[in-house]
């Protein structure tokens, strides 16, 4: 199979589909000696005149509650643009929850690219001695053979299958990217004629099981699959190729590594790469479902800064129409999305984030700025008026951030 872009194949099948998702000055630091930031096409700014600005989805099946009562779940809809869970989870409740909130989109969960037992013998990927191949952490789950259409066509008739039962709008297909293939995720290496499976290939294989998904279901396909923006602008294992079969895509190492400890923070450099991926995946008329997991130790102090500089992050690229996700750690109910955080209303922004000094990056809104420390050391900003943070305390005149800190300042 050729490892270049199929453009003209995906664009069939995504018309075929018919789905549809729907006061601070500044700082030391000019724009004028700013490093050069992506710029959003002029599509993406027009398609933020409907709706609220920050949307919210939820990886409901990572970290929910066993149950919701309608209140609960009509409560949930509200908060929610697009909510991902397992077969049949809200299947009860879903009139009640689009009730609630018309505009939400309830995707059921699929893994694209591993199975249980059951299957054909030929839909399963196999090592070098023709042995199947197992998920190290879930020994019964077996990688599948993502190089055959058999295996595109399953998934894309199991999605229809899913959707029928659920009742929900579409689906979600994780483990799209090429993550198996690195460290000491798989029993084994898959081979196909003889050669180890390459990123580059898994990419396009697991971009036909989103395009055979689509074309069967007619509905809304989401995935899991991007990373991050380091490992979506690799030379050697992008994950770009994702992003023209799918109504939206998650890097769900967005920010951060889950379980790195709370003191780790991405470089510059890697912090930059997230925000541009985001923007770079709107402009090919798409969408990012980000995704940050606080899956370590931290204080109650410590889940409230990475949750404000997840956002802000996320702030910085967003066109209004990509999904914020923050798990501020493993309890059920996680995905709730219930924090005030949440809620911060920004307005829309008046242009591209810029960087405004060592470190720091500042996006402007209608009511306010979003500014983040992305660098080591402390630096000050220069108020020009009374404005409030996202805390509700007041800040005026020289207002210093911490190194990899992020604040709202609300007029």
């Amino acid at each position: 199979m050729s490892e270049a872009p199929r453009m003209p194949r995906r664009a069939l099948a995504l018309a075929a589909s018919g789905a549809t998702v729907a006061g601070l000055v500044a700082a030391s630091v000019t724009p004028a000696t700013a490093a050069p930031v992506a710029a959003e096409s002029s599509t993406a700014t027009a398609a933020r005149a409907d709706g609220k600005f920050l949307k919210l989805w939820s990886a409901e099946w990572m970290a929910g509650q066993k149950s919701f009562t309608t209140a609960q779940a009509q409560d949930f809809a509200r908060r929610m643009t697009v909510i991902v869970a397992m077969r049949g989870k809200f299947t009860k409740e879903i009139a009640a929850m689009k009730s609630a909130n018309p505009a939400l989109k309830v995707l059921v969960y699929r893994n694209a690219t591993f199975g249980g037992k059951g299957y054909a013998d030929s839909l399963y990927a196999k090592n070098k001695s023709g042995q199947k191949i197992y998920a190290r952490k879930w020994p019964t789950t077996f990688l599948m053979n993502i190089s055959s259409p058999a295996w595109a066509s399953e998934v894309g008739r199991s999605c229809v299958e899913l959707i029928n039962v659920s009742k929900y709008d579409g689906c979600f297909l994780d483990v799209l990217g090429s993550g198996p293939l690195m460290g000491n995720y798989l029993s084994s290496m898959p081979v196909t004629g003889g050669k180890t499976w390459t990123h580059s290939q898994w990419i396009n294989w697991a971009d036909d099981i989103t395009v055979a998904a689509k074309k069967a279901t007619g509905k809304i396909v989401m995935g899991n699959g991007l990373g991050n923006g380091r490992r979506y602008y690799s030379t050697t294992m992008s994950s770009k190729g994702l992003v023209a079969g799918n109504d939206g895509m998650e890097p769900e190492l967005f920010v951060r590594e889950a379980h790195s400890s709370v003191g780790s923070y991405y470089s510059e450099t890697t912090w930059k790469q997230d925000v541009d991926m985001m923007i770079d995946v709107q402009n090919k008329g798409s969408r990012v479902l980000s995704m940050t997991k606080l899956w370590t130790s931290a204080t109650e102090t410590q889940k409230n800064a990475w949750h404000k500089y997840a956002l802000a992050t996320f702030l910085m690229g967003s066109n209004g129409n990509s999904y914020f996700c923050f798990l501020r750690d493993k309890n059920s109910g996680a995905s709730w999305g219930a924090h005030p955080y949440n809620q911060i209303d920004m307005g829309t922004p008046l242009g591209a984030y810029s960087k405004i000094g060592t470190g720091m990056y500042a996006r402007t809104f209608t009511k306010g700025k979003v500014v983040v420390n992305v660098g080591k050391s402390a630096s000050g900003l220069r108020l020009d008026g009374s404005y409030r943070t996202a805390d509700g305390a007041r800040a005026t005149g020289t207002y210093t951030l911490a190194p990899h800190t992020a604040e709202f300042f609300l007029k």
